[in-house]
């Protein structure tokens, strides 16, 4: 998955129902969510794009990265880690 794409996916989960303040807040923390996961190897951004935003099941992205499931679940436990660790949420 290219990084624009995971960025244009991610701007399009900011609410659009939302307050102006509501929707500032969900723009920053998006923007900085897309800057967090343009920090993360390719390999960790595809298995995060794949569970979070297309939402499949492991399996099926291993199938579509021709990888094994364990493979998938370590790249992901990384990947998570990595965010946790850039503290996305500050």
């Amino acid at each position: 998955m290219e990084k624009r794409a995971l960025a244009t996916e991610a701007q399009s989960q900011v609410d659009e129902g939302a307050t102006p303040e509501e929707a500032l807040w969900r723009g920053e923390q998006a923007a900085r969510v897309r800057e967090c996961l343009a920090a993360l190897p390719e390999k960790h951004r595809h298995v995060v794009f794949l569970r979070f935003y297309v939402e499949e099941s492991l399996p099926e992205i291993a199938a579509a990265l021709g990888c094994s499931v364990g493979t998938v679940k370590s790249r992901l436990f990384h990947a998570l880690e990595k965010l946790r660790r850039m503290n996305f949420h500050q």
